[in-house]
């Protein structure tokens, strides 16, 4: 008989496992295209507008992409900080159980 966490662990798997299917189908289908057909071809200036506009973006794009690197090697820098505190502790605890023990196993043979 199933407990409670193995069937909800069990439901999420399967939930997962459907929607990476539906999600890998949508991909193969073909996608809807905004096509616009225009009277005119675009002048000179439109298309330089929108280059540097495009240029624009990608460098604010770049920027971000440092930022988020930047930030992500710091916050990783802490977690590895916090976990070798965290193995640091658990060492004295295990340390101190161990002490502990011995000491009630000496006065057990006692």
């Amino acid at each position: 008989m199933f407990q409670h966490g193995e069937w909800i662990s069990e439901f999420g798997f399967y939930l997962l496992l459907a929607l990476n299917v539906v999600t890998l189908i949508r991909m193969f289908l073909p996608q809807r295209r905004d096509i616009r057909v225009l009277d005119e071809q675009p002048r000179r200036e439109e298309l330089l507008a929108l280059t540097t506009r495009v240029e624009r973006l990608e460098a604010g794009l770049e920027t971000l992409r440092r930022e988020s690197r930047s930030e992500r090697d710091a916050l990783l820098g802490l977690v590895e900080e916090r976990v070798v505190k965290i193995h640091e502790r658990l060492n004295e605890v295990l340390a101190a159980v161990s002490e502990l023990k011995g000491k009630v196993n000496s006065r057990r043979t006692r």
